[in-house]
């Protein structure tokens, strides 16, 4: 069968229509009109020739007879291409390629792409600022498309995670365990338990404590100056994204760069900075009473800084672990050298040669720390606190 059969060419034929109201007009008696009247070309498929639509024309106004027939084909599902000077009126392939725009309601593309990429060979394109999509498909894939699209735009699940991150010297833990060991008969097991959890991770096999346990051992540690809070922050963290926490000081390296022009060398020295301490990043699978966590803990200390020259001891622990809603998760055992130096010096006297050498003091500590890291989620309805 022929796509395109008839050509209808008016030159020399004159069709005319009387002043009056039509109905029922065929689209090859409409088109041979307009075609007659325009001077135009068009092409009408055989499928459509005998398609019908209702039409008015006065006889006298004819300016806009071609618009009139875009809007009258275009109503009834037709296609209309010009190529050169010539009109093609057929029928829409339901094949045939077209582009489409979703809206999206949530912050969910990257769910949305990843549902796209199983379709082979499709097209899209995301525009960010307006949070709408372009999809290039076909009629009979729209429709699943989007009814697809509609589960998967959804707001991410999100909640709070807390972290409470504490220190206490190495060489206080015999005599905190010894102060303690006496204490425990005075209060209950599950807070002794907690306590060596915290302290003695080494002795306890699991890493995780109930939150009542947990923050009744933290109070009393807390309490008897046994040891230190230095962080507690809060982190929002939605599903299946990237969080990030970090402590951490702004160390000055020298850096030197060399440049060698013809057979002279030059040396130039910068002062860059880095981040040295504590650094957090995780990712959190939300579910309804749990949550499973992905994380990656760096911790760096600097051993010597020598003319802006520090060396340094990285630890990186990686982890992924289910939590409960009512528990906390205790990241304990971890080391961390604090290295100190100071000078003291009298003013004025200390600047005298050899003389004020003997009113200067310097000094360096070393202190080896253990740190440990509660992290829990935050739930609307509780509230637990230690202080």
């Amino acid at each position: 069968m022929k796509k395109f059969l008839l050509l209808i060419l008016i030159i020399f034929q004159f069709f005319s229509f009387a002043n009056n109201n039509y109905s029922s007009v065929s689209l090859a008696d409409f088109a041979r009109k307009v075609s007659f009247d325009t001077g135009v070309n068009i092409y009408i498929d055989e499928d459509i020739q005998k398609d019908k639509v209702s039409f008015y024309f006065n006889g006298t106004d004819k300016t806009n007879l071609l618009k009139q027939f875009k809007i009258s084909v275009s109503k009834r599902g037709f296609n209309l291409k010009k190529i050169g000077n010539v009109y093609f009126l057929s029928k829409v392939l339901d094949d045939e390629i077209s582009p489409y725009i979703y809206t999206l309601k949530n912050d969910s593309f990257e769910d949305i792409k990843k549902y796209l990429s199983m379709y082979e060979n499709l097209k899209h394109e995301y525009l960010q600022g307006s949070n709408k999509l372009f999809i290039y498909t076909t009629k009979d894939k729209k429709e699943k498309i989007f009814k697809d699209l509609k589960l998967l735009d959804t707001q991410k699940k999100q909640l709070t995670l807390k972290f409470t991150i504490f220190e206490f010297l190495d060489s206080d833990i015999k005599e905190i365990g010894f102060k303690w060991s006496n204490t425990y008969q005075d209060i209950s097991k599950n807070t002794a338990f907690a306590i060596d959890s915290i302290l003695l991770p080494a002795t306890t096999q699991s890493p995780f404590l109930e939150k009542l346990q947990f923050y009744g051992a933290l109070k009393l540690l807390n309490e008897n100056n046994d040891l230190k809070i230095s962080q507690s922050p809060f982190v929002l963290v939605k599903h299946a994204q990237k969080f990030t926490f970090t402590a951490v000081d702004n160390i000055p390296y020298l850096e030197k760069t060399t440049t060698t022009e013809a057979s002279n060398k030059s040396e130039q020295n910068t002062i860059i900075y880095k981040d040295i301490g504590l650094k957090i990043e995780g990712t959190s699978l939300i579910y309804d009473d749990y949550l499973t966590l992905d994380l990656d803990l760096i911790i760096e200390d600097i051993v010597s800084n020598i003319n802006f020259t520090p060396q340094t001891y990285k630890r990186s622990l990686t982890s992924s672990t289910d939590l409960d809603f009512n528990k906390v998760l205790l990241l304990s055992g971890i080391k961390k050298t604090k290295n100190e130096k100071n000078s003291l010096s009298v003013p004025f006297i200390s600047n005298i040669p050899y003389l004020g050498e003997i009113f200067k003091y310097k000094y360096e500590t070393n202190t080896k720390l253990n740190i440990t890291i509660a992290i829990e989620v935050i739930q609307s309805n509780t509230d637990y606190r230690y202080d």
